[in-house]
C-alpha cells in the first residue's frame, strides 16, 4: 500500500506525463489516503479528465476535485449556450440535440440514435467555455422495442466479435439501461467495450463498474 507522500507524486508525474505544462496549475494534496486535487482549469472537459487521471492511482480511499473552471463568472448563460451550440453544429451527429444553459448547467435535450452519440454531445459540451456542469435529458431513439434478453446476447455477441470474453464480466439489462461490472484487461479494453455497447441499438445507457486488473 503506498503512503500520502507516493501517492502525491504518482498523481504528479502521471498528470505530468498527460497533461505536460498544464499540469503545473494542479495542487495535489493527500491525507490518510483521501485526496483533494484543486487549482484553475479552462473548461469543464479539462476538470472530468483530469479526475479521471488521478483515479486510475492505486491507493487513494477518497478523491475531491476542488479544481475551479477559470470562465466563472465571466460567461453569461447565453454566451456559454452559444458556445454549446457552436460545438454541437460542428459534428453532424449532434444536428438533433438542442441545449439550455441555467447558471453555468447544460442541459441537453433532443433525441439521438445511440447512446454513444448521446455521451458525445455531453462530452462536447463540456469543452464549451462557461459551461460548469452538463446534464442530459437527451433521449435514445426507439426503433422497435428490443427485449433485455435479446439485447443482453446481442451485447455478448457485439464484446466477442471485438476479441472481448465475457468470462469475466458481468452483463445486467434492464429496459434498455445497461450495467457493466466486472474485470477486464486493461484501461482500453475497457473503454473500448463501453463504446461497443453503447452502439448497439437498443441500448440507453451504460453504467460503467468495470475494474481493471492488477
Amino acid at each position: 500500500m503506498y503512503n500520502d507522500e507516493e501517492i502525491v507524486e504518482r498523481i504528479r508525474n502521471l498528470l505530468e506525463d498527460e497533461l505536460q505544462e498544464l499540469s503545473y496549475d494542479i495542487k495535489v494534496r493527500c491525507v490518510d489516503g483521501h485526496v483533494t486535487i484543486s487549482g484553475i482549469v479552462d473548461t469543464l472537459s479539462e476538470k472530468t479528465k483530469i479526475e479521471e487521471l488521478v483515479r486510475r492511482i492505486d491507493g487513494i480511499k477518497k478523491l475531491e476535485n476542488s479544481l475551479t473552471i477559470s470562465t466563472d463568472g465571466t460567461f453569461t448563460d447565453k454566451e456559454a449556450e452559444f458556445e454549446v451550440i457552436n460545438k454541437l453544429r460542428d459534428n453532424p451527429n449532434l444536428n438533433s440535440v438542442g441545449v439550455k444553459v441555467e447558471g453555468g448547467t447544460a442541459i441537453l435535450m433532443g433525441t439521438v440514435d445511440t447512446a454513444k452519440v448521446k455521451r458525445k454531445a455531453m462530452e462536447t459540451a463540456k469543452e464549451a467555455f462557461g459551461v460548469k456542469d452538463v446534464v442530459s435529458n437527451m433521449k435514445v431513439k426507439d426503433e422497435g422495442k428490443i427485449d433485455d434478453i435479446t439485447l443482453t446476447n446481442k451485447i455478448v455477441e457485439e464484446l466477442r466479435n471485438h476479441g472481448i470474453s465475457n468470462n469475466d464480466l458481468n452483463i445486467s439489462v434492464e429496459d434498455g439501461y445497461v450495467r457493466l461490472s466486472g474485470f477486464v484487461n486493461g484501461r482500453n479494453e475497457m473503454e473500448m467495450a463501453v463504446e461497443i455497447i453503447e452502439d448497439i441499438e437498443g441500448v440507453k445507457k451504460v453504467r460503467n463498474l468495470l475494474k481493471t486488473r492488477r
